[in-house]
């Protein structure tokens, strides 16, 4: 499935919404549930679009990410398991099909990123 957020395509799985809501609700009730895309990417895919947004980011100013636990890929490159970013009308999820952790607890982590105002 292909979605296009701040103008970059990103081809990747949607999480379900409802998921997105719960861990929200669960862990940050107190706070209003901001618009959130999530999305579960290939790895290439992940590293395609973490690139085009850090290069949107420097270019435009207006957008920061944060990503967790990193995971080295072949080749020795070292690159991030799941990651959050604002962008335009909201926030981008993407937690890659190979993280070692469980869905829930990447979400768990991300959305605790935005909760926090840490992006």
């Amino acid at each position: 499935m292909s979605n296009v957020i701040s103008d970059i395509e990103v081809v990747g799985k949607s999480i379900n919404r409802r998921m997105i809501r719960n861990v929200w609700q669960r862990l940050f009730r107190n706070k209003p549930l901001p618009t959130i895309w999530a999305l579960r990417v290939s790895p290439q895919e992940f590293q395609r679009v973490w690139l085009a947004l850090d290069e949107h980011n420097r270019k435009s100013g207006d957008a920061m990410c944060t990503a967790r636990a990193m995971i080295r890929e072949h080749g020795g490159l070292v690159v991030p398991s799941a990651g959050v970013c604002k962008v335009q009308g909201g926030y981008l999820v993407l937690v890659r099909t190979d993280s070692a952790w469980p869905l829930v607890h990447d979400l768990e982590h991300e959305l605790g990123h935005i909760a926090r105002g840490e992006v």
